[in-house]
């Protein structure tokens, strides 16, 4: 794994993308994948890639970071020296400033359903989701050690509510509440089998990263979504 500043650079113009990642070559066969699927949300990028083909585009590690916090620090000087001509954002991380029509937000999101998704039709082995969850643990995790602010949980809290909700204007058929009633009757269920000592053993070990979700419901023999409910510190009677 090595974590960096990474340009994707046309060989046809000299024109380039540059963008940060905890691990670039993970990053870069992302990059590739949605490029060669023409479904890359970059559109600048995506139809360069179309004009001048796969064979004018190479990936190049301009800046090694060891310190994953300073990586967006870095990517934003490469941004401010080199201009890229590739990327949509002036600001690293961040997408402000970007206004998508109507018609636009309809094709990002209906890219992202049924035969078009990426992930279609391909199923995961119980290996390789534990080593997925895994990977989102403890020091893993892309927030661990970050601090939010209260603006920013403000913001965060204000954006769930209301029109911005995802669910808002949405209704559910009788079919989905039933089966909604039902799952939430299975995990009482089954949190129902732990005791309060139990429970805090779930929440410290989950807390301090020893074992994922998935373990822990293995371990206890409850559901992972009762795991889910028990570490999100959700009320549940012995």
């Amino acid at each position: 794994m090595k974590s960096g500043i990474y340009k994707i650079r046309n060989l046809s113009n000299d024109k380039c993308y540059v963008g940060s990642a905890a691990n670039v070559f993970k990053r870069w066969r992302v990059h590739k994948c949605y490029l060669k699927s023409n479904k890359h949300r970059n559109v600048h990028l995506q139809r360069a890639w179309n004009r001048h083909g796969e064979q004018n585009f190479v990936f190049e590690v301009i800046e090694e970071v060891q310190d994953k916090i300073k990586l967006i620090e870095r990517e934003q000087y490469y941004l401010d020296a080199l201009r890229p001509e590739y990327n949509i954002c002036a600001i690293a991380g961040s997408c402000l400033g970007i206004k998508r029509s109507a018609e636009v937000k309809q094709k990002m999101s209906e890219a992202k359903k049924g035969e078009k998704h990426p992930f279609y039709g391909k199923t995961f082995s119980e290996e390789h989701r534990q080593k997925m969850s895994e990977s989102k643990m403890g020091e893993k995790h892309y927030l661990f050690g970050k601090h939010l602010s209260e603006e920013t949980r403000q913001k965060m809290s204000e954006a769930q509510k209301g029109e911005r909700h995802h669910c808002f204007g949405k209704h559910p058929s009788e079919e989905t509440k039933q089966k909604m009633s039902e799952s939430k009757k299975g995990e009482k269920s089954s949190s129902a089998k732990l005791t309060w000592e139990q429970i805090n053993d779930i929440r410290e070990k989950y807390k301090i990263g020893d074992c994922s979700q998935y373990k822990l419901a293995k371990e206890y023999n409850v559901s992972r979504s009762c795991i889910q409910s028990v570490v999100e510190n959700r009320s549940w009677k012995e």
